[in-house]
C-alpha cells in the first residue's frame, strides 16, 4: 500500500516527505525511499523541488517539535540551544494494553492521548528528513546542489542538542559527519554540535567505533578557540579522554589525544598533570598509553610544545624514577619513559635522554641511600648506553667506560638487591651490545660475574647470575668464551637454595640445546645422578629431561633404549629409579616405558640378579613406571605383569624399606581380590618396627602397609596384632616392675585377643625369635617395639579413613590401657634407655584427645568410683583426658626426683629395686669405684656433707615429746636412732611453742614475689638468741617441691601425702616439714595466723600432726642411710653405737652407691652419656608439654589448671640443673648432641610459654593470677640466660628469635602478681627478704652485665663480670624488654621495677653490693633514664625506693665495709640521687 502511495506521488516532493515519515522505521522503507530518489532524473520536478520542500518541512517540523516540548514542560524551546553538550536520555515509550484498546473501541470513545507521543512523531519525521538529506548529498550523480541542501542540514545540526530519539541522533550525526568528510561547502558550521555529541557518546558508552569516528574528525578540533571561555565544556570533554580506558588502549585513541594536547598549551599542561597523577595507580596498559601519547605529542608538536614536554614533564619523570620511595612506583615511572627509550633511533631522542638524565644519574648511583642507588641502576640499565650523539668517538668511549666502571662498582654494593640487579643487567648489556663492547671489558665483567657473584652469600644474587648467563647464551658470539667459564658454575647444582638449583638445571637445559656445548662438561654425570637421586622433584624432573636423549632416547629401538637405561642403573640405581618417575611427563611414550618395565622385571626375577643396590633400584624404577602407566593398562595386563607369586618374589628380593614400599605401591594398584597371599608378609613387616619413629623410609613402608590393609579388608587383623603386641609388652612390664594398677586396667590387660590361627602362630614364632638372654636388653627391646607400635597407632589416628575403623575395634580399650602402662615405664626409664622414644606418650595423648572429642568416653572406657583409670596412689574418678594428663605429669615428676635420689632411697616402684640391674658388670665396677672413694673419706671431707636436717629434727622431737599420743611414733627405731645421733651436737632446745617471726609479712607480697615463697622468704631456717636458751623462730615458705606440678587440696594433709615422694628425694626440705608439723601441733584448736592460712590453707587438726610423724618416719630412714654411709669411716667420732638401733637392712652395694651419689652432689650417674640422658628427658617432657598446650588451646581441659605451670617450672629447673652439669663436661657433648638437645629445648620453651599465655589470658583486673605463673616466667628467663654460656652464641641467637614472639607473655608473667592482686595488699610497702638460694639467675646475670658496662666505661677490669661476648645475646634480650616496656603501659614498667627492687633487697640482705649496683644502674640508666618524668605512674616503685634509699645510706656508714664495697654503694646512691632529683 505504502509502495503504491510512493510511486503514485513521484512528481510531488511534499507527498514524498509526508510519506517518508512512516517508512523510515523499516529497512525496506528506507531502501524504497533511496531507490525512488536515486532513480529520478535530474530534470524531474521531484529533484528540483525536493531541496526547498525539505527545508520548509524541516523548519515547520522543528517549530512544532519545540512547541510540543515547551508545552509538555520538558525543555524550553527558546533556550534549547543552551542545554549542556551531553546528550539527554531517551524518553521511555509508553505502551497501551490491547485489552484497553478494545474496550475503548467498544465504548465508542476516543482513546486518551499518550504522553510524549506527539514529540516522538516529530522526531521520527526529522529522522526521515535527515535520512533524505543524506541520500541527496550522497547521490551518485551529484544532481543536488549542497548549497540548496545546506539550510535544512544546518537546522538539523543546530538543534542536535534537543533530540532524544536515538535513531534521530544517529541520522543527524551521520549526516554532519558525511558533510565534513566529503569536504562540502560550509562544513565548519556543522561541527559545533557534532563534535561534543560524538565525544560524549564515546566517553559514555566506551565503544571503539565511537573513538574511530572522533579520530576521523580530529582536524575539525583545530577550528576551536581554546582560549575562549565558551569552549570550557568541550575542553573538559577532551581532558576526560585522558583518563578513559578506551582512548588509552586503542591506537586511534592515543593518536587523537596526542593530536589534541598539541593544539593548546593549557590542554598540554592539564594533560601532563593528569598523567602524572595517574602514574602511581595506573595499570600497565594505561601507563603504556600515556607513554605513547606523550611521545607522539612531543614528536608531532612545535619547538615550544617540545620544550614544555621536556622540562615540564620528562625531567620530572626522570627525577621521580630515581628518588621514588618504592620500587613499584619507580617502575611505573620508567614504564612511561619507556616509549622514548624504545624510540632512540628517532632524531633528537638520544640527545634528549642524555641531556635530561646525565646530570642526576651518575651522581645518584653513588649516594648513601640504597633505594636511590637501586632506582638509578634500573634507569641506567634502561638507558644504556647513555651517550651524546653530537660528541666525538673518544668522548663516547670515555662515557661508556665510566658507565662500566659504575656498574662494576655496584657489583660490590652492600645491598644484595643492587648486586642482583647489576649482575643480571650486565649480562643483558653483554647480550645486546657484545659487538661494540671492548673484549677486555667483556673478559673483566664475565670473570667477576662467574668467579665472585656466583659465590655470593645472597641467594638472589646467585640466582640472578644464573638467569643472566642463560640470557647471555642467546647471543651466539658469547659461546666461545662461555665454554671456558661455564664449568665454574657446576657447584651451584648443590646450592642450598632450591631456586638456585632449579636455575642451574635451566642453564644445563639451555646448554644442551646448543650444539657447540656438552652439558656433562659443565656438570659431571656423577653430580647429575646425585642430584637426580636426592634433590627436589622440580630439579629431578628437569634433570630427567636433560638425560632422556642420552639414556632413554625415543629415536632408538626399545631394546637399545632399555640397554641405555640399564647403563644408567648400573652407575646410580637410585638416580635410575627417580629417572623413571618423570620419564613419561618429560616425553617418553607409554609403549616404550611398558617395554622397559618388562625388561626390568626380567632382570629382577632372573636366577643371577644384580647387586642388592641395583636390585632395589630396579624394583623402585618398576614401581615408578607402573604408577605412570597403570591407568592405561587393562586388569589382564596388570595381572600378567604382577601376579601374586611375582609380588612375593619382589618382596623377597627387596632389601631396603624403599624397595619394599615400592612393591606395596604396585600391589595397591592391583585388584584386592588377587592379593590375599601378601597378607601375612605385610603383617610381619608391621611388627618389625623397632626404631620406626626415626626411620623415614620405614615410616613410608608402614604407611603403605596400613593403606593396603585398609583397602584389602585386613585392617581388623592389623589392629588385632598391634593391640596384642602392646598387651604382651604391658603385661610383662606389670610383672617385671610390680606396677600398681586398678582392677579395671588389670582386667583389660588380661583379656585374650582373638586372632586367626595362622596369624597367631606366625606371631608366636616371630616373638620367639626375639627372645634375648639379657634382661636389660629385653626391656629395651620391649620399649623399642612398643614405641614402633605406638607410632603406628598415632599415625592411624591421624588418618581420617582409618581412625573411625580403629576406634570401633574391640581391642581399642586394650591398646589404650597398654599404652598407659608402657608410657609410665617409658617415662621412668628415660634416663636409662639409650634408645628412648616418646612415641608411646604421643600415642597415648592422641588417643585421649580423640576420646575426649568423641564425647562418648563412657562407652569405650568406663570410669566409676571403684575402678578409676588411676595408676598411682588412689582411684579418683576423672575424665579420660584429665586423668591421662595427671598421670603423665605425675610420672615425669617422679622421674625428676629419681634423677636426684639414689637407687636405694625407698623407691615406690621396683623399677629402681631391680637386683639384676645392680649386678650388671657396669654397676659392679661403679660400686667398686664408689667404695674405694668412700674408704678414703676423712673427717674434713665428711664435715663437708653434714646432716642438713639435724637441728630441725631435734627441734621437732623436743616438741613432739611434750604432745600426747606421739610417743607411739617416737618409739620407732629410726627416731630413737636419730635422737641418739643428734643429741651430742644438738643445741639446747626450748620446749616452749615456736615464735612466729613477722607473721604479718607472709601474705602475698606486692612486688611479684609472694610472701612465703622460696623467692621471697628464707628457705633455711634460722635460730635467734633469746636469753640463755635458743628458741626456734620459724619462717613458713613453700619448698621447691611444692612447685613440681601437684594439684594440692585444701588441707596440709594433702600437701604431705602428695609430696611424700618428693620429700624423700629432697633432704633440704626436711626442715620445712618439721617446722610446719611443729607449729601445727602446738596450735591444735587455735586458728593459725591469717597470713599462714591464706598462703598455705593449713588446717586446724590435731591428727595432722600424727600424720606428719608417720611422714617423718620414712624421711628419717633416708637421712639415717645417708648418715650411716658417711660415718662408716668416721671412727674418730664418738657415737654411742650401743644405743643406736640398726637402720633398715640394705646391701653393701646400696650403701656404697648411695654414698657415691651424695658425694657427687646428688647427681644421678648413668652408664650412657650425659648428653643422651638430657636429650631423653627433654624429648619426653616436650611431648608432655605439647600435649598440655594442645589440649588447653582446644579447651578440652581447664585453662586455670596450674599443675601444667608447676610441671613446666619443674622441668625448666631440671634442664638448668642438667646444663650446669654439662658445662663442666663439655667434651661429652658432640655437635649433633647439641643440635638435638637444643631442638627439644626450644620446643619445650615454646610450649611452656604458650601454657603461660593461656593462663594469663584468663586473668582480669578482678581475678588473681596463680603464683606459678610468676615462677614459670622467671624460670623461662633463667633458661634464656643459660643458653649462651652452655650452648654457645650460635644457638643463643636462634633462641632469641624463638623468644621474641613470647616476650610480652614473659614480661606480663614476671609482673602479673603486681598488676593483678587483692585490693587489701595494695597499701603494703614492706619489702620481704627473698632467699638467695632461690634467687632468679637472670637478675644476677643482668647485674653482672651492668657491672661490666660500668667497668668498661671507666676502663677498669672486673674479673667477676660477664664478658661482652658471653652477655651479648642476653644483652639483646634485655634491650628488647626495655624497648617493649617503654612503648607499653607504665603500670607494667612499675610491676617489673618492683621485681627488680626485690633484687636490691636481696643484695642488701646478703651484702652482695655488686648485685645492688648492677640493678640500680639498670633501673636508673636503661629502664627509666635521666629524662624520665612520669613518676606519678610509678607509685609503688617510688614508695619502695623511699625504703631502700635509707638502707643504702645506713650501709655506707658501716665501718666493716671494704673500700670496694663502699664504692659500689656510693655509686648506687649517686645514681638514685640523680634519679630522685630529676623526679623533683
Amino acid at each position: 500500500m505504502g509502495k503504491r502511495r510512493l510511486s503514485s506521488v513521484q512528481s510531488s516532493a511534499e507527498e514524498l516527505l509526508s510519506a517518508a515519515a512512516s517508512q523510515i522505521s523499516t529497512k525496506p522503507g528506507k531502501s524504497e525511499i533511496k531507490t525512488l530518489i536515486w532513480s529520478a532524473g535530474a530534470t524531474s520536478d521531484l529533484i528540483s523541488s525536493l531541496p526547498a520542500a525539505l527545508h520548509l518541512a524541516v523548519v515547520h517540523t522543528l517549530d512544532s517539535f519545540k512547541q510540543s516540548i515547551k508545552s509538555s514542560g520538558s525543555v524550553d524551546a527558546t533556550t534549547g540551544g543552551d542545554i549542556g553538550l551531553s546528550c539527554s536520555p531517551a524518553v521511555k515509550k509508553v505502551r497501551r494494553s490491547s485489552r484497553l484498546k478494545r474496550q475503548d473501541k467498544a465504548d465508542g470513545e476516543a482513546p486518551p492521548p499518550i504522553p510524549g507521543s506527539e514529540t516522538l512523531d516529530f522526531q521520527k519525521k526529522l529522522q526521515a528528513y535527515a535520512y533524505i538529506s543524506q541520500i541527496c548529498v550522497s547521490h551518485p550523480q551529484k544532481i543536488f546542489s549542497p548549497s540548496d541542501l545546506l539550510p535544512a542540514v544546518q537546522f538539523l545540526h543546530d538543534n542536535l542538542v534537543l533530540y532524544e530519539f536515538p535513531a534521530l541522533l544517529s541520522e543527524v550525526s551521520s549526516l554532519c559527519e558525511f558533510w565534513w568528510k566529503d569536504n562540502l561547502p560550509e562544513r565548519e558550521s556543522l561541527i559545533t554540535q557534532l563534535l561534543p555529541f560524538l565525544l560524549s557518546k564515546s566517553l559514555i558508552h566506551g565503544k571503539k567505533t565511537d573513538v574511530y569516528r572522533v579520530y576521523a574528525l580530529r582536524e575539525a578540533f583545530t577550528l576551536f578557540d581554546y582560549e575562549d571561555e565558551s569552549i570550557e565544556d568541550l575542553r573538559l570533554l577532551l581532558v576526560r579522554c585522558l583518563i578513559t580506558p578506551v582512548y588509552l588502549k586503542t591506537k586511534e585513541g592515543r593518536r587523537f589525544i596526542a593530536f589534541i594536547v598539541g593544539l593548546n598549551d593549557l590542554l598540554l599542561k592539564e594533560a601532563m598533570a593528569l598523567a602524572r597523577s595517574q602514574i602511581p595507580f595506573g595499570k600497565k596498559s594505561v601507563l603504556e598509553g600515556y607513554a605513547d601519547i606523550i611521545f607522539k605529542a612531543w614528536r608531532g608538536s612545535g619547538d615550544s610544545v617540545k620544550v614544555e614536554i621536556e622540562l615540564g614533564f620528562l625531567q620530572g619523570l626522570i627525577d621521580g624514577a630515581i628518588h621514588a620511595q618504592t620500587k613499584l612506583f619507580s617502575a611505573s615511572i620508567r614504564r612511561v619513559l619507556s616509549r622514548f627509550i624504545s624510540q632512540r633511533t628517532t632524531p633528537g631522542v638520544d640527545k634528549l635522554l642524555f641531556r635530561l638524565a646525565e646530570p642526576v644519574l651518575f651522581r645518584s648511583l653513588q649516594v648513601a641511600n640504597s633505594d636511590v642507588r637501586r632506582n638509578a641502576l634500573f634507569l641506567l640499565l634502561d638507558l644504556f648506553p647513555l651517550e651524546d650523539p653530537d660528541v666525538t668517538k673518544e668522548e663516547k668511549d670515555t662515557l661508556l667506560e665510566k658507565q662500566f666502571f659504575l656498574l662494576h662498582k655496584l657489583l660490590l654494593d652492600d645491598c644484595p638487591e643492587i648486586r642482583a640487579v647489576t649482575v643480571e643487567g650486565l649480562c643483558r648489556i653483554l647480550n645486546l651490545f657484545w659487538e661494540v663492547i671492548p673484549s677486555l671489558t667483556i673478559t673483566k665483567v664475565l670473570g667477576k660475574v662467574i668467579d665472585d657473584m656466583s659465590l655470593d652469600m645472597c641467594n638472589e644474587v646467585r640466582l640472578s647470575t644464573l638467569n643472566g648467563i642463560i640470557y647471555l647464551l642467546e647471543n651466539p658470539q658469547s659461546h666461545e668464551v662461555m665454554k671456558v667459564l661455564l664449568p665454574r658454575l657446576g657447584g651451584l647444582l648443590f646450592d642450598p637454595s632450591l631456586s638456585v638449583r632449579i636455575a642451574t638445571t635451566d642453564l644445563l637445559l639451555e646448554v644442551g640445546r646448543i650444539r657447540a656445548f656438552q652439558f656433562n662438561k659443565v656438570v659431571s654425570l656423577e653430580s647429575l645422578f646425585s642430584s637426580l637421586a636426592n634433590d627436589h622433584e622440580r630439579v629431578a624432573q628437569k634433570i630427567t629431561r636433560l638425560l632422556i636423549p642420552s639414556y632413554f632416547p625415543s629415536t632408538l629401538t626399545p631394546k637399545e633404549a632399555c640397554s641405555r637405561f640399564i647403563a644408567l642403573m648400573r652407575r646410580s640405581p637410585v638416580a635410575g629409579a627417580r629417572f623413571c618417575e618423570f620419564a613419561l611427563s618429560e616425553g617418553s611414550s607409554s609403549k616404550s616405558l611398558l617395554e622397559l618395565l618388562r625388561f626390568s622385571l626380567c632382570l629382577i626375577l632372573e636366577e643371577n640378579p644384580p647387586s642388592s643396590d641395583q636390585l632395589d633400584g630396579l624394583i623402585i624404577a618398576s614401581a615408578n613406571i607402573f604408577s605412570c602407566i597403570a591407568t592405561q593398562l587393562s586388569d589382564k595386563v596388570k595381572m600378567e605383569l604382577f601376579s601374586v607369586d611375582k609380588l612375593k618374589s619382589l618382596l623377597s628380593a627387596a632389601t631396603s624399606s624403599r624397595a619394599l614400599a615400592a612393591v606395596l605401591t604396585i600391589a595397591s594398584m592391583i585388584s584386592p581380590n588377587d592379593l590375599y597371599g601378601l597378607r601375612d608378609r605385610c603383617l610381619d613387616f608391621v611388627i618389625e618396627c623397632i626404631g620406626l619413629s626415626n626411620d623415614l623410609e620405614k615410616q613410608g613402608l608402614v604407611r603403605k602397609i596400613h593403606r593396603l590393609c585398609f583397602s584389602c579388608g585386613w585392617f581388623t587383623e592389623l589392629c588385632g596384632i598391634l593391640s596384642s603386641s602392646l598387651q604382651s609388652i604391658a603385661s610383662r612390664f606389670l610383672v617385671k616392675f610390680g606396677l600398681g594398677m586398678p582392677p579395671k586396667v588389670l582386667q583389660s590387660l588380661k583379656k585374650k585377643i582373638k586372632l586367626s590361627g595362622n596369624i597367631s602362630g606366625r606371631f608366636g614364632v616371630l616373638a620367639s625369635k626375639e627372645k634375648l638372654t639379657s634382661y636389660k636388653s629385653k626391656s629395651e627391646k620391649d620399649l623399642g617395639l612398643a614405641a614402633g607400635i605406638a607410632w603406628q597407632i598415632k599415625d592411624l589416628i591421624a588418618d581420617d579413613d582409618m581412625r573411625k575403623t580403629l576406634s570401633q575395634s574391640p581391642n581399642f580399650e586394650i591398646s589404650f590401657h597398654s599404652l598407659n602402662v608402657i608410657s609410665q615405664v617409658s617415662i621412668e626409664m628415660c634416663v636409662r634407655n639409650k634408645s628412648f622414644d616418646a612415641s608411646p606418650i604421643a600415642a597415648l595423648a592422641s588417643l585421649a584427645v580423640y576420646l575426649s572429642l568423641q564425647k562418648d568416653d563412657s562407652e569405650i572406657i568406663k570410669n566409676d568410683a571403684e575402678d578409676g583409670l588411676q595408676c598411682t596412689n588412689s582411684y579418683v574418678k576423672f575424665p579420660t583426658l584429665d586423668n591421662t594428663l595427671n598421670n603423665l605429669l605425675h610420672w615425669a615428676e617422679k622421674m625428676f626426683n629419681r634423677a636426684q635420689l639414689a637407687e636405694s632411697a625407698t623407691p615406690s616402684s621396683s623399677i629402681y629395686n631391680d637386683t639384676e640391674m645392680l649386678k650388671s658388670a657396669t654397676s659392679r665396677s661403679r660400686h667398686k669405684t664408689a667404695a674405694a672413694s668412700a674408704s678414703k673419706l676423712t673427717d674434713a671431707s665428711i664435715d663437708q656433707h653434714p646432716i642438713p636436717s639435724s637441728r630441725a629434727l631435734c627441734r621437732f622431737l623436743s616438741v613432739a615429746q611434750s604432745i600426747p599420743y606421739s610417743q607411739q611414733c617416737l618409739s620407732t627405731p629410726p627416731l630413737i636412732l636419730l635422737r641418739a645421733i643428734t643429741s651430742p651436737s644438738a643445741p639446747a632446745i626450748s620446749c616452749e611453742p615456736p615464735v612466729l617471726v613477722n607473721s604479718s609479712s607472709y601474705a602475698k607480697g606486692p612486688y611479684g614475689f609472694p610472701r612465703g615463697s622460696p623467692r621471697a622468704c628464707p628457705h633455711h631456717h634460722q635460730l635467734s638468741s633469746r636469753g640463755p636458751s635458743q628458741t626456734v623462730h620459724v619462717n613458713y615458705g613453700h619448698a621447691p617441691y611444692l612447685q613440681l606440678g601437684q594439684n594440692f587440696g585444701p588441707t596440709a594433709t594433702s600437701i604431705y601425702s602428695t609430696c611424700l615422694v618428693q620429700l624423700e628425694a629432697c633432704l633440704d626440705d626436711v626442715p620445712l616439714l618439721c617446722e610446719l608439723a611443729t607449729a601445727t601441733a602446738h596450735r591444735k584448736s587455735v586458728s593459725p595466723p591469717l597470713s599462714i592460712a591464706s598462703s598455705y590453707r593449713l588446717p586446724v587438726d590435731y591428727t595432722m600432726f600424727l600424720h606428719s610423724l608417720e611422714t617423718l618416719t620414712r624421711l628419717i630412714s633416708v637421712v639415717l642411710r645417708f648418715w650411716r654411709s658417711m660415718t662408716l669411716t668416721r671412727s674418730a667420732r664418738s657415737l654411742n653405737s650401743s644405743s643406736i638401733s640398726s637402720p633398715p637392712p640394705a646391701s653393701a652395694n646400696q650403701w656404697v652407691l648411695m654414698t657415691t651419689i651424695y658425694a657427687k652432689g646428688s647427681e644421678f650417674k648413668l652408664d650412657m652419656p650425659e648428653a643422651k640422658c638430657i636429650e631423653n628427658v627433654m624429648k619426653m617432657c616436650s611431648s608432655i608439654l605439647k600435649f598440655c598446650a594442645d589440649t588447653t588451646t582446644m579447651k578440652l581441659v581447664d585453662r586455670n589448671d596450674i599443675s601444667y605451670l608447676r610441671f613446666s617450672s619443674a622441668y625448666t629447673r631440671h634442664v638448668l640443673s642438667s646444663m650446669r652439669g654439662y658445662r663442666h663436661e663439655v667434651s661429652s657433648f658432640k655437635e649433633e648432641d647439641l643440635k638435638e638437645v637444643f631442638y627439644y629445648l626450644k620446643s619445650s620453651f615454646t610450649y611452656s610459654a604458650k601454657l603461660l599465655h593461656l593462663v594469663l589470658q584468663q586473668s582480669n583486673e578482678l581475678s588473681t593470677v596463680p603464683v606459678e605463673a610468676f615462677y614459670l616466667s622467671n624460670d623461662l628467663i633463667d633458661l634464656i640466660t643459660a643458653v649462651e654460656p652452655y650452648f654457645g652464641i650460635k644457638y643463643a641467637s636462634q633462641m632469641l628469635s624463638i623468644v621474641k614472639p613470647w616476650l610480652p607473655v614473659l614480661i606480663l608473667g614476671v609482673g602479673c602478681n603486681q598488676l593483678i592482686k587483692p585490693r587489701q595488699q595494695e597499701c603494703e610497702s614492706n619489702i620481704s627478704r627473698p632467699c638467695r638460694h632461690h634467687f632468679p639467675t637472670w637478675l644476677a646475670v643482668l647485674s653482672k652485665t651492668e657491672l661490666h658496662e660500668i667497668s668498661r666505661a671507666g676502663e677498669e677490669e672486673n674479673d667477676g663480670s660477664v664478658s661482652a661476648e658471653e652477655a651479648s645475646v642476653f644483652t639483646k634480650f634485655i634491650l628488647m624488654v626495655v624497648v617493649m616496656l617503654k612503648k607499653g603501659s607504665l603500670r607494667i614498667m612499675d610491676a617489673i621495677g618492683c621485681v627488680l627492687l626485690v633484687g636490691l633487697d636481696v643484695g642488701l640482705e646478703t651484702r652482695d653490693f655488686g648485685l645492688v649496683l648492677g640493678l640500680v644502674h639498670f633501673i636508673c640508666v636503661k629502664l627509666l633514664g635521666k629524662e624520665f618524668t612520669s613518676w606519678k605512674e610509678l607509685e609503688q616503685m617510688t614508695s619502695y625506693l623511699q625504703e631502700i634509699y635509707p638502707r643504702i645510706e645506713s650501709e655506707i656508714t658501716n665501718p666493716s665495709l671494704s673500700e670496694d664495697e663502699r664504692g659500689k654503694l656510693e655509686t648506687a646512691k649517686t645514681l638514685l640521687t640523680s634519679l630522685w632529683l630529676n623526679r623533683e
